[in-house]
């Protein structure tokens, strides 16, 4: 219940719905960078104060992105609905070799889908300074990075220092942390059960595997399961985008209707 949605609007070149079931999830880590500054009064400043020296920090992460990855469960996913798009996505789709870097650079654009080809960078705290006219001893950050399976935890610790290369600015691992999940497979009889049920539900739309961008309780679940499939069963368009865990965040009756609808007959399915 937890996973990929019932996408509208949001896979370039498909006007069809896209049911994106995934096979699997990005890791998950948050780094904290801090910088150690001389406190004294706001007259007689030095050229950079700690906010100056991490601001520049985070600055830095911003304008070097992880690179762009289109193999692996975002490849596949493209594999699936490549047919289904109109004429010049689909061929640009089907000649990936070559127009890799125009594809990349649209996919880049919206933070919807740049998010399935990188590992992204995101500074979410900032805390510096006690008082307007007091220099602040310290400045500490937290940049949350969602982990494209193929990086890993050491992975971004290691882009960060190589990027921010300033000694001044010390960086550790900041609470927990997750590797990016196995991918599952897609020929099992289990992904074709999730597909049927998908398709039988939702008769209107494209199915495919995809990889989930945010993370997810079926990280409990890798060892325990040879697979993990994850699917939230309900549709959801551009102007969801900022609901979750954003104002006033909820699901409609149809789209509510339709999950249960999706889990009815995923048991009926599953107990053939």
């Amino acid at each position: 219940d937890e996973g990929s949605v019932i996408a509208k609007g949001i896979v370039p070149g498909i006007k069809a719905p896209v049911a994106l079931i995934g096979i699997a999830e990005k890791g998950y880590v948050t780094l904290e960078l801090s910088v150690e500054g001389q406190a004294g009064h706001s007259s007689m400043p030095p050229k950079q104060t700690a906010v100056g020296v991490l601001s520049a920090a985070i600055a830095k992460l911003e304008a070097n992105p992880f690179p762009a990855d289109m193999s692996g469960p975002t490849g596949m996913l493209f594999d699936y609905i490549g047919p289904e798009m109109s004429s010049v996505y689909k061929m640009l789709f089907a000649n990936r070799w070559l127009f890799g870097s125009a594809i990349k650079s649209q996919l880049s654009a919206s933070p919807a889908t740049s998010a399935t080809i990188r590992t992204t960078t995101a500074a979410t705290m900032f805390n510096a300074g006690v008082k307007s006219n007091v220099l602040p001893s310290s400045a500490t950050a937290a940049v949350n990075f969602r982990i494209l399976p193929g990086d890993s935890v050491q992975g971004v610790i290691d882009h960060v220092n190589a990027v921010v290369n300033d000694p001044r600015v010390k960086v550790k691992v900041l609470g927990e942390h997750t590797e990016p999940s196995p991918v599952s497979d897609t020929n099992s009889a289990s992904f074709m059960t999730v597909y049927k049920t998908t398709k039988q539900v939702f008769p209107d739309a494209v199915v495919a595997p995809a990889l989930v961008v945010a993370g997810t309780d079926s990280k409990h679940f890798v060892g325990v399961a040879k697979n993990l499939y994850r699917l939230n069963p309900h549709r959801f368009g551009k102007e969801e985008l900022s609901m979750p865990h954003g104002v006033n965040e909820r699901i409609t009756i149809d789209n509510y209707g339709e999950c249960i609808q999706f889990y009815m007959q995923l048991i009926r399915n599953s107990s053939e």
